[in-house]
């Protein structure tokens, strides 16, 4: 939770200060997720997320939870 925290104060500080897009602050946020859970992974709860692209040149995450009964 507090990782959470820090990371959104982060989003919000580059946002303001227009050191970044939304695009790009979006991007990092998946990014640190996608490695998070990469090195946290538990088996019986697992989420994916998928980049895949639109028409006319953009990108959107699809986010997919598998449960493994236990």
């Amino acid at each position: 939770m507090i990782a959470i925290i820090f990371q959104l104060s982060a989003l919000a500080s580059r946002l303001h200060d227009n050191d970044h897009w939304l695009s790009d602050v979006v991007f990092g946020s998946a990014t640190g997720t996608i490695a998070g859970r990469t090195v946290v992974h538990h088996a019986s709860d697992y989420w994916a997320l998928t980049p895949a692209p639109l028409p006319g040149g953009g990108v959107v995450i699809l986010v997919s939870r598998t449960t493994v009964a236990r």
